[in-house]
């Protein structure tokens, strides 16, 4: 397991240079107020393991300390590890180490947000999820590397498919507009042929003939103009239609008047039967008449009894309310006898319980002053013993005075005088090294320009002898720069291995002018780590020139204000000893003093005593509470009595009850004469709505017989009848129609002629248009090769559409693998919550947020959503609408350490923590830090927390000493040559 042993931090923000923290592989605690570097300690490890500082988007030339260039961090692991990197402002930074061993994944680009999610915790940071929307929160949790690419592939999701189903689209409609075109050819030549006919084509002439005898019969204008087979077929047309209406109309006619030969009977036997409802409807109306007096007396009879019956009923409530009150007083005078007695008794066990709890009292008040005297000397000796805690402080700031003037002599007399012999000696190399810079340089720049010569000389040669070599004829045999005669042969020969032999010094030269660089390199190479050499130890000499002012500082302003009068930590020492010996002594005296007092009772039996004197005036306060309510139920019951009594002075008991008795006799006799009036009236009653009911059908009855035979007689009129319904008068009609309606079939018949003869016209004209239409697509091929053409186009398109197909599906089932895949990526999600909601549950109070449903995840609209929530009034409330800024951190840690120990990505078991517990109270702080104490026990993590708070600090530290953990706690200190990081414990 991997454990960071060292941090060495160099010139970030306000630290200063070489600021060095040693790490336990507990936990390791920076106490720092806010401001003074603590969230830089955490972004300088975070530079050097990942490359970068999340939060400073751009650049993180912020990190850089103010008025210098360069800043550096190394982290040491065990087993020799190794991670370093040095970034220039405005540069890149430049790592090296065993980053290899330390982090096993292979994107390399995952490495800052898994830092972020499992080791670091900056409360300033904006890339938690937690207190993000939805679509934020799920864009958040895609960058994790076992689901980036997945997501990245279903983000393009929609477009793909939109791609591909256009793509369908586009072919299924050129083969779909291939297989028309085939089709409505095809459908063309067949409707061509089955216009083919060899029918005889009958003379216009005649058609108008025929038509005139049938506009004759209908009454239609006749045809005047010349034959023409168009406007003929229009004039057949108006006139087939008109012969048809005609026709419709004699139909309708007819099937009306058949209709009327029943109606015609009914209404013939609803004139009887009118006749007889109405006899019978007169007859039970004079009944009617007759019941409705004799119904109207009885019910006046019956409310003169009643009336009476209720007077009577409340005079007997009165008499009997009358009769209640003797019984009552009875009652309350029996009752007030028990009472009575209840009192005096109550009354004498009282007497007696307060002699008791006086006797109690007295004996309690003689222990409390006995315990007050024996309190007054335990409270003088804790305050000896305070006095006593107060110089043992200022023994602490003795020792550290000591030490701090030990510490300020070993930085005068050996420290400081070696880092200016060494400075010293740096900036005489460094003058040296500076001069030996200088001549490879001037030596340096003559190989280039040398080089830079001969480079131009050589192409301007080489430029000219190449032009002439283009340009010679083939047979020329003198030379055009020499003049010399030679063969053709020889002569291109010879220019060709001139062009070739031209530069043999370039090479050297390059050559040269490579070992110039190479010298000069390591000139400046030695120069630069000279320089460095000389700015750490000026560096080191000012920070022991702060320590030794901050030494100094410390001394005057902090530890010699406990000393006043004192020059030395001697005399200090001397004076402390002193005071130690004269509080002990004191002590002493007030020990023998306390053992000469009276010793008081144990704290048993006092409180036996405290509960029984409790007990007694419990018991005395509920016997006068009874007694109290006692006297008040009397007082009540003798009221009572009185009132009644009073009431009552004017009535006879014996004469009440007799009265009672003879009103209830006629009470009961009223009762039943009013039973047999009622019965009577039901009867009448009910015959009465008998023949009530009776007349209400049988008028019914007579209004749908009128009724049938209003509609009878419109009938008759409507179909052209006059006079009443009767059955010769329709006969005679009917006979009329028959005749008419027979010289009309004739007509319809001519007509069908006449219209097959014009449909011999249309079907010729209709072929010649479809042939002439068959010929215009074909163009110079046959009908039977254009066919062929169709079929091959049509079978061409099919493949198409086919593999446009196939690969639509290919790609719907790797997107549908896809999702399958993404689904298992959110159940590696969802498992985080059960592990988190445990760590919840140890540190969060309030159950709305420890209970929470917590993450949800899901796809929607092929993107990755996410969601925090809790359960209020039923429905899923985004937990950062509820959660203090204590609980909203509290999330975000316990999210990080349940991440942190499931997805193990690394063999580096840290948790950096920037100060976890700022919004939080001491109690609530604690729970924080069990839970971080048990990860370093049960898992072996690594601890780094931050704090301004140095309660919290050492209370923390205390935790984990109880359980035998080591750590260390790490002060830092504003000096005049930057921040510095110094162990206090």
């Amino acid at each position: 397991m991997k454990h960071i042993e060292k941090i060495t931090i160099n010139n970030a923000r306000r630290l200063g240079g070489n600021v060095e923290i040693d790490f336990g592989t507990g936990a390791t605690i920076i106490l720092a107020p806010n401001g003074t570097g603590k969230t830089t300690i955490y972004e300088a490890i975070e530079l050097a393991l990942t490359g970068q500082i999340k939060r400073l988007i751009s650049s993180p030339d912020a990190i850089i300390r103010d008025g210098l260039a360069e800043m550096g961090v190394r982290l040491d692991f065990s087993e020799g590890k190794y991670c370093q990197v040095s970034y220039r402002r405005g540069g890149n930074c430049e790592r090296n180490g065993n980053y290899g061993d330390l982090f096993e994944i292979e994107n390399q680009s995952s490495l800052p947000y898994l830092f972020r999610l499992t080791h670091f915790l900056e409360q300033r940071s904006n890339q938690w999820f937690i207190d993000k929307n939805d679509k934020d929160a799920g864009d958040f949790l895609s960058k994790l590397p076992l689901g980036k690419e997945l997501h990245n592939i279903l983000s393009k999701k929609q477009g793909l498919l939109a791609a591909i189903g256009k793509t369908e689209t586009v072919v299924s409609e050129n083969s779909y507009e291939a297989q028309k075109k085939l089709s409505e050819f095809e459908e063309l030549i067949a409707k061509r042929d089955s216009l083919a006919t060899e029918a005889t084509l009958t003379p216009l002439n005649e058609i108008v003939r025929e038509i005139h005898l049938i506009s004759k019969l209908i009454g239609c204008e006749e045809y005047k103009d010349e034959p023409n087979f168009a406007q003929i077929n229009s004039y057949f047309e108006k006139t087939r239609i008109s012969l048809k209406q005609e026709k419709d109309k004699k139909i309708d006619l007819n099937i009306r008047l058949n209709a009327l030969k029943e109606r015609t009977q009914l209404y013939s036997s609803n004139l009887k039967l009118l006749t007889e409802k109405q006899t019978v409807v007169f007859e039970h109306s004079l009944k009617i008449t007759t019941l409705s007096p004799i119904i109207e007396q009885t019910k006046n009879d019956i409310q003169s009894i009643k009336v009476d019956l209720f007077k009577l009923q409340s005079e007997i409530t009165k008499l009997n309310s009358i009769k209640s009150m003797y019984d009552e007083i009875d009652q309350q005078q029996s009752h007030l006898k028990v009472k009575t007695s209840e009192l005096e008794q109550k009354e004498k066990e009282l007497s007696e319980l307060k002699k008791l709890s006086e006797a109690t009292v007295e004996y309690l008040k003689k222990n409390e002053r006995i315990r007050d005297q024996h309190k007054l000397i335990e409270n003088s000796k804790k305050e000896m013993r305070n006095l006593l805690n107060q110089i043992e402080i200022k023994r602490d700031f003795q020792k550290q005075w000591q030490n701090l003037l030990d510490l300020n002599n070993e930085i005068l007399k050996i420290k400081m005088p070696v880092l200016e012999k060494k400075k010293n000696d740096y900036q005489e190399s460094k003058s040296l090294l500076d001069r030996e810079v200088s001549e490879a340089e001037n030596k340096y720049l003559m190989k280039k320009n040398n080089l830079q010569s001969l480079n131009e000389a050589s192409g301007a040669i080489q430029e000219a002898v190449s032009t002439i070599r283009k340009n010679l004829a083939e047979n020329q045999k003198s030379c055009p720069v020499c003049q010399a005669v030679y063969e053709p042969e020889d002569l291109v020969e010879l220019i060709e291995n001139s062009l070739n032999k031209l530069n043999p010094a370039i090479p050297h030269a390059i050559e040269e002018e490579k070992k110039a660089l190479t010298v000069l390199e390591e000139a400046k190479e030695k120069l630069g780590q000279e320089d460095r050499k000389l700015q750490d130890t000026i560096s080191n000499l000012i920070s022991e020139k702060s320590r030794l002012e901050e030494n100094q500082k410390i001394i005057s302003e902090s530890i010699q204000p406990q000393f006043p009068g004192f020059k030395t930590p001697e005399e200090a020492h001397l004076y402390i000893e002193d005071q130690v010996l004269q509080i002990t002594s004191a002590i002493k005296d007030l020990e023998t003093k306390k053992s000469q007092l009276e010793p008081h009772e144990d704290s048993d039996k006092i409180d036996n005593a405290n509960l029984k004197k409790s007990e007694e005036e419990r018991s005395i306060n509920h016997l006068a509470s009874k007694i109290i309510q006692l006297q008040n139920e009397i007082n009540v019951i003798n009221l009572k009595v009185k009132n009644i009594t009073e009431s009552l002075r004017s009535e006879q008991r014996d004469a009440i009850i007799n009265n009672l008795s003879s009103k209830s006799i006629q009470e009961k006799e009223m009762i039943n004469k009013n039973n047999d009036f009622e019965a009577a009236l039901l009867r009448n009653e009910a015959e009465l709505k008998k023949y009530q009911d009776f007349c209400l059908l049988e008028n019914d009855g007579i209004s749908k017989i009128k009724g049938s035979q209003d509609g009878i007689l419109a009938e008759w009129e409507q179909a052209g009848l006059e006079g009443k319904p009767n059955q010769e008068a329709l006969e005679l009609k009917l006979e009329v129609l028959k005749k008419s309606t027979d010289e009309l079939e004739k007509a319809s018949t001519s007509s069908n002629k006449i219209e097959q003869d014009l449909a011999n016209w249309r079907a010729a004209e209709k072929f010649e248009e479809v042939n002439n239409e068959v010929k215009k697509r074909i163009n110079d091929v046959s009908e039977e090769e254009y066919i062929e053409i169709l079929k091959t186009s049509v079978c061409q398109k099919k493949i198409i559409l086919q593999n446009a197909i196939e690969k639509g599906k290919a790609v719907k089932i790797f997107l549908d693998n896809v999702m399958l895949e993404s689904e298992k990526i959110h159940e590696e999600l969802d498992a985080i919550n059960e592990p988190w909601k445990g760590l919840l549950k140890r540190i969060v109070i309030n159950p709305l947020i420890a209970n929470a449903p917590l993450l949800s995840n899901k796809i929607s609209r092929n993107k990755l959503t996410a969601k925090t929530s809790a359960l209020i009034h039923d429905k899923n409330t985004d937990i950062a609408h509820i959660a203090s800024e204590a609980q909203l951190t509290d999330l975000q840690l316990t999210f990080m350490l349940a991440m942190a120990n499931r997805y193990q990505w690394t063999p580096w078991k840290a948790l950096l923590l920037d100060d976890p517990t700022q919004h939080h109270d001491l109690v609530h702080a604690s729970s924080v830090f069990d839970v971080l104490r048990d990860y370093i026990i049960e898992f072996d993590y690594q601890v780094m927390m931050s704090t301004h708070d140095s309660i919290q600090a050492k209370f923390f530290q205390r935790k984990l000493e109880n359980e035998g953990v080591q750590s260390k706690i790490f002060l830092l200190v504003d000096r005049s040559g930057g921040v510095t990081a110094e162990r206090i414990i």
